[in-house]
């Protein structure tokens, strides 16, 4: 056996990584959070007892939030530009669903269901209260039954990049869940 201060100068490193003093200085778009999304609150840490001091980062913070529930919210790009503002109530009932979907943004708790024939709205108004919510930070997702079962089914193929687990606690943990096409499931 040979000792390892000989061993050594013989390594050579993979691709793109250097083993020597001379390595490349990070470039981090964040210079508070380094990346993270997170930076040490140093009183919150010492008045905890050591336990929680960790906080968003003030800097980049909440464009990683929005950004992180904007891939997690299920629209589409057209659907993602809906808003209740926009949304033509010039039909019988569509401003009484209207007034719905703007209490649940202001108390995203509990049930709200649209119902009626196709071309009304429902979808439109399920989008727009979860654009509205996501703009106030809130965690939401739209999605169709079909495509949550589809979805969760796939998670049991052993190549799925995600976890039923994972998956399953994605739509459990959102404050908002918006399911779309609840009648066509059968």
């Amino acid at each position: 056996m040979q000792p390892i201060a000989e061993l050594l100068p013989n390594l050579k490193a993979p691709p793109g990584i250097a083993l020597d003093a001379e390595q490349p200085v990070p470039v981090y778009q964040c210079a508070a959070c380094h990346d993270m999304g997170w930076v040490m609150d140093d009183e919150r840490w010492q008045s905890s007892a050591y336990r929680d001091g960790l906080v968003v980062c003030p800097k980049c913070g909440h464009q990683r939030q929005q950004a992180r529930l904007e891939r997690i919210s299920g629209l589409s790009e057209t659907m993602r530009r809906y808003t209740l503002s926009r949304f033509n109530r010039r039909f019988p009932g569509r401003g009484e669903a209207l007034q719905a979907a703007r209490l649940a943004v202001n108390e995203p708790h509990g049930f709200v269901t649209f119902w009626g024939r196709w071309g009304t709205g429902k979808t439109y108004l399920l989008a727009a209260v979860v654009n509205e919510c996501r703009a106030r930070g809130l965690a939401s997702v739209y999605t169709t039954v079909a495509d949550l079962l589809d979805e969760l089914r796939r998670t049991f193929d052993p190549k799925s990049e995600d976890t039923f687990s994972a998956l399953w606690k994605r739509v459990c943990d959102a404050r908002v869940l918006a399911l779309d096409e609840v009648d066509k499931f059968r």
